[in-house]
């Protein structure tokens, strides 16, 4: 808890150009945010570290510890502690997140909200708030997951395609679309990856079979329309 508090305004002044140091730090979040989800400890406690870390979230000014947000859901541990935690940062994030938005606005518990309402299984409200067209890839993927939880396979391959662009990441957005793919079939996908003796294949192990061609493959056999960039 130390370490996440004080790391960020311990770095300000030092030169982080090349980069190592932000990849230490985003280690050492990782290490810490595996070791906090999975402490056993009362509500009262974990409640009084996510105040303590969302003080540290909100005044990290590089910023060094935002990937943190996108942890919260799993800081939170439980479903009830997630949906208030989502609960206190949820109108400020659809403000900052909304179409109408002012230009450059931002909140720093956005993320934190999203990864929280994810976790309580909130998954309307995560469509509603991050599904939408003007956003970054950050936000949508968890309007993609959400669909994919609700078993929305077909309409969340088609949010992971159409969130390509200049700010998005394709080798992040591949991944997510594989493992919708991987999750539960879609309907009629199941012979596609199957082969002639009945043997479970994996299209996408194959050489030279692009992610995106086997999305619109599995998307034309449930007829949800096909697949353009």
């Amino acid at each position: 808890m130390a370490f996440l508090e004080r790391v960020s305004p311990a770095l300000e002044q030092v030169d982080s150009s090349s980069g190592a140091i932000g990849t230490a730090v985003n280690r050492a979040i990782d290490q810490l945010v595996s070791i906090i989800a999975r402490a056993e400890v009362d509500k009262k406690t974990r409640r009084g570290w996510l105040e303590r870390l969302s003080e540290a979230l909100q005044a990290d000014q590089i910023p060094y510890i935002e990937r943190l947000g996108d942890s919260w859901g799993d800081l939170c541990a439980t479903q009830e502690i997630a949906s208030d935690q989502a609960d206190a940062f949820i109108d400020i994030t659809r403000k900052v997140l909304a179409p109408d938005r002012t230009a450059g606005a931002f909140h720093s518990g956005a993320s934190a909200c999203l990864s929280a309402l994810h976790k309580a299984e909130r998954y309307e409200d995560l469509v509603e708030i991050a599904a939408g067209e003007h956003l970054i890839w950050a936000y949508r993927r968890w309007a993609v997951k959400a669909l994919a939880a609700q078993g929305r396979k077909a309409e969340a391959l088609r949010l992971v395609e159409s969130s390509r662009g200049a700010w998005s990441s394709d080798l992040e957005i591949d991944r997510l679309g594989e493992e919708i793919l991987r999750g539960p079939r879609l309907r009629g996908e199941r012979d596609h990856v199957r082969g002639r003796g009945g043997a479970s294949r994996t299209p996408l192990a194959d050489p030279g079979v692009r992610l995106r061609d086997h999305f619109g493959r599995c998307l034309g056999r449930v007829r949800c329309g096909h697949w353009s960039r």
